[in-house]
């Protein structure tokens, strides 16, 4: 079961190099409650499938789920390089072709994870729970995470703004487990941080 979601977004890393060295160094935890979502926004389709390419080279050990913001062909990119899961915004909530891929949706509400429950998403990530420390935005707080954890049958994983010391408030507010970009993209030891928030 996986408890943790890092976050591996390129435009968040200091260099395409440092977002390399950042999946190997959770990678190297290889834990099967670790999943690595590749993120990079800001690239064009070509470069993007590259990039998805890169990613599967450089972890081996642990889920690889992949983020499919930009690409219609997102799906056909997961499968070719043989990702786990894809992961889908809420805008772009839909049924997936294969049977084969964990499907993940990025909710802000319980309507949103309603309609991912209607097109046969399993897990969504709720957001922010708690002040983001990647961007902008206020948290929702536990209270609405426990709200939505009580309102779908969905795994819910909580994005936003966690810490080793918010990890198991999520779990108490039924959370499956969390989700993380800056609070382990600026680790100076990523995969150390990883064992903490495992600890939690």
């Amino acid at each position: 079961m996986i408890r943790l979601i890092a976050i591996a977004d390129l435009d968040f890393a200091e260099s395409h190099d440092g977002w390399l060295s950042f999946i190997s160094a959770v990678d190297a935890v290889g834990s099967g409650e670790v999943a690595l979502q590749i993120r990079a926004h800001s690239l064009g389709e070509a470069e993007f499938e590259q990039a998805a390419a890169e990613a599967r080279d450089v972890a081996k050990n642990t889920l690889l789920i992949l983020n499919g913001s930009n690409w219609p062909t997102a799906e056909r990119i997961a499968t070719e390089f043989d990702y786990n899961g894809l992961h889908y915004p809420e805008h772009r909530i839909s049924p997936g072709s294969n049977p084969g891929l964990a499907r993940f949706a990025a909710v802000h509400s319980s309507e949103a994870a309603g309609r991912a429950e209607a097109a046969g998403i399993g897990s969504v990530i709720y957001s922010p729970v708690f002040d983001p420390s990647s961007g902008d935005g206020s948290g929702v707080g536990l209270g609405a995470l426990a709200r939505l954890c009580e309102a779908t049958p969905l795994a819910v994983y909580a994005l936003g703004g966690i810490t080793g010391g918010r990890v198991g408030s999520c779990f108490a507010a039924g959370a499956a487990g969390v989700a993380v970009l800056g609070g382990l993209m600026r680790a100076v030891d990523p995969a150390q941080e990883v064992e903490t928030l495992l600890a939690q």
